[in-house]
């Protein structure tokens, strides 16, 4: 990164100060749309930002980047329905904390309350826990009914479709990134039509209460543990040695699926990832006790 301007480094270093441990915040990506126009903040610094000029496209309408960090500002969009600005900012890759992230809105726009959210991507890593294994165990009680197999067999298993509100997505973040570790990181993309779009102040004062993992678990029984409760459904458990907690539940109705659930549950077999969550956004947003306009 370039040198601060001085007058920016006096004035803004509490913007590029690292509040969090790289990786700590379950936030891994927020998009965000405004209407308002951007700060004279921006273009004080914006020699610092990477410009890219960016193909065109419905699903991309935007024409210009402007990158920093974890920072991307995208402009000039195809469509004179579409938000003029769009911004994405990456909290977990930043080491930034909820304080930060309202504070770079507030200095990029002129009027932060007319941020929108418009997708979250959250994320739980767990080293340790081999990806194929993670993906036998996994179990989402939406009643999702796209599984994409090419991905699949490139070692990522996607639950829901592109077009889903709420997409999971299991995969090998050790070979990602190029490292020899057993590194497993399961993630959801949460998406907001125009109707459920909050305010970046909404979004923050709320986070710890929406549940961005609800209903999805780790089943960690053995196949004989599953069919002593499966044989009264007259089915067994199901060792596709790919999604097989998925494949044996999908056998069944809803209501079965449930009574299942709770059953490994009382005998201590599910592990639920909301609970994981839960613990580490009230972590990340109890940094800044404080209520967000």
């Amino acid at each position: 990164m370039q040198r601060l301007p001085s007058s920016v480094a006096i004035t803004y270093s509490y913007l590029f100060e690292q509040h969090n441990e790289i990786g700590d915040c379950p936030i891994d990506g927020i998009e965000l749309l405004t209407d308002s126009s951007l700060a004279a903040g921006f273009y004080e610094i914006k020699s610092l930002f990477t410009k890219q000029y960016i193909k065109a496209n419905e699903k991309q309408p935007y024409k210009v980047s402007y990158s920093l960090g974890c920072i991307t500002v995208m402009l000039e969009s195809i469509f004179p329905c579409v938000p003029p600005v769009k911004i994405k900012i990456n909290p977990s890759k930043g080491g930034l904390s909820p304080k930060q992230l309202y504070e770079w809105c507030r200095f990029l726009v002129t009027d932060v309350q007319r941020i929108f959210v418009k997708k979250v991507d959250t994320k739980l890593d767990f080293f340790g826990l081999d990806p194929y294994e993670c993906m036998n165990k996994i179990w989402w009680c939406s009643d999702f009914r796209k599984i994409d197999e090419e991905y699949f067999e490139k070692g990522t298993l996607y639950l829901g479709s592109t077009h889903s509100k709420i997409r999971i997505r299991i995969y090998d973040k050790g070979k990602e990134q190029g490292k020899s570790i057993v590194w497993t990181r399961i993630e959801t993309t949460r998406s907001y039509d125009k109707k459920e779009q909050m305010t970046l102040g909404t979004f923050l004062n709320r986070v710890t209460e929406l549940k961005l993992f609800e209903e999805v678990i780790l089943v960690n029984a053995a196949a004989k543990d599953i069919n002593d409760i499966l044989r009264q459904y007259n089915v067994q458990a199901i060792n596709n040695g790919k999604y097989s907690m998925i494949a044996t539940l999908k056998q069944l109705d809803v209501r079965k699926r449930n009574r299942v659930i709770r059953a490994l549950d009382k005998i201590g077999f599910v592990n639920s990832l909301l609970l994981q969550y839960q613990d580490a956004i009230l972590k990340w947003r109890k940094q800044d006790n404080e209520s967000f306009l």
